[in-house]
Parts: structure tokens; C-alpha cells; sequence
């Protein structure tokens, strides 16, 4: 019995590896998993951000494209840090190159650090708004506000 209760943290412990498909700037499928970059949130691909010259853009659409330049045509491997409440595996993940994804897209400004003032990434993200790079540049709102404010538009008052 012991062992039963175990399985499903050991299958969500283990590293993954191979070629992935990205679904959008935090979060790719490996392996046939949905793994969600841990520690960092991305704008969603249907999010619009405000450019300098005070231009919309498709801020989520450009997140998902540097992700997926930046693999490129080679492999990655992640290492899980977990699960999420949807059941992701959240992962740490590095191309073949060495490239660690989820600290570079935050650097480059393409994502923000998760947890806000306790996220893995604080470092990246204040590099990236010193620098005025990507999200940084212009106006956003963060990932986590769009998503609660088209949650709460859904379900009405």
C-alpha cells in the first residue's frame, strides 16, 4: 500500500528529456507531459502589452516564439520541482547548449518572476526592467492579473 501512495510522486519527481513542443512562453509538452516552466510566469498567448511608441502588440504570442527560438531544433531536459494544482509537472529546464530557459526568459523580459517578491527569479527580472527589456520596454498587466481578470469576467459578479 506504502508503495502505491508513492508512485504518483515519483513518476512527477523524475527529469525529462527530448524534443518539445512549446504551448506557450512558460509551459511545453515533453514527453507526452505538459511540463510549466517552475518559477516564472509568461504573458498568455492571447495577452496584448502596450510598446514603447505605445503600439499593441501580441506580448503572449512573442513570449511563445523566444521560447521556441531558443531551443531551436535541439533537445531540452527538465528537472521537476513539482507538481502544480493542475497536475503540470513544473520543471527547471535547459536546452542541449546549457541555456537555462526559465532564467533567461525572464532576463530577456519575456516572463516575470512567479512569486513576485520571494521568486527564484528576482535577480532576472530586475536585470531585465533596469534594462528596459521586453515586457519592460512598454505597459503590461502580469500574467497572473489577465488571467483573474478574464476568470472574473466569466463568472460575473
Amino acid at each position: 500500500m506504502a508503495i502505491l501512495l508513492l508512485l504518483p510522486s515519483l513518476s512527477a519527481a523524475r527529469d525529462l528529456a527530448g524534443r518539445p513542443r512549446v504551448l506557450d512562453g512558460d509551459t511545453v509538452v515533453l514527453e507526452g507531459t505538459k511540463v510549466r516552466l517552475h518559477d516564472i510566469d509568461a504573458p498568455e498567448r492571447e495577452q496584448w502589452c502596450l510598446s514603447p511608441t505605445s503600439a499593441w502588440y501580441p506580448c503572449g504570442e512573442h513570449a511563445a516564439r523566444a521560447l521556441s527560438q531558443a531551443i531551436g531544433t535541439g533537445d531540452i531536459r527538465c528537472q521537476s520541482r513539482g507538481t502544480d494544482r493542475y497536475g503540470r509537472i513544473l520543471g527547471v529546464c535547459n536546452t542541449a547548449g546549457g541555456l537555462n530557459l526559465n532564467s533567461w526568459l525572464v532576463r530577456a523580459g519575456y516572463a516575470v518572476s512567479y512569486n513576485g517578491h520571494t521568486g527564484s527569479y528576482l535577480w532576472e527580472e530586475a536585470e531585465a526592467r533596469a534594462a528596459g527589456r521586453g515586457l519592460w520596454s512598454g505597459t503590461f498587466e502580469l500574467p497572473a492579473d489577465f488571467r483573474r481578470r478574464k476568470r472574473d469576467a466569466r463568472h460575473g459578479p
